[in-house]
């Protein structure tokens, strides 16, 4: 799987997580309330796992824009070095 593909799988899983985690808090107020806190850091550490990727060349963040500030969308190609992010990750062609 690509960056760029692993990036936009883990933004589904984070989106998906805080979902769930709303719905068991309005539907369940008393019984599943061990879930919902079970939940909120599952995607916290989604959301920190998904900053952390980085380039397989210039190994610099792909959220963060060569300005300083992040976005959630990850262009085709790195802002800072160029490489296509929708490569396959285990090709041996890494410039």
């Amino acid at each position: 799987m690509s960056v760029r593909g692993r990036h936009y799988t883990l933004m589904a899983a984070w989106l998906l997580l805080g979902i769930a985690a709303i719905a068991l808090a309005e539907l369940s107020r008393d019984k599943l309330i061990w879930l919902f806190w079970l939940l909120i850091p599952g995607a916290f550490l989604f959301g920190a796992y998904g900053m952390s990727l980085k380039c397989p060349a210039c190994r610099k963040p792909i959220e963060k824009h060569p300005s300083g500030y992040w976005t959630p969308w990850v262009p085709r190609i790195c802002r800072h070095c160029g490489r296509d992010l929708e490569a396959r990750l285990n090709s041996s062609a890494i410039p």
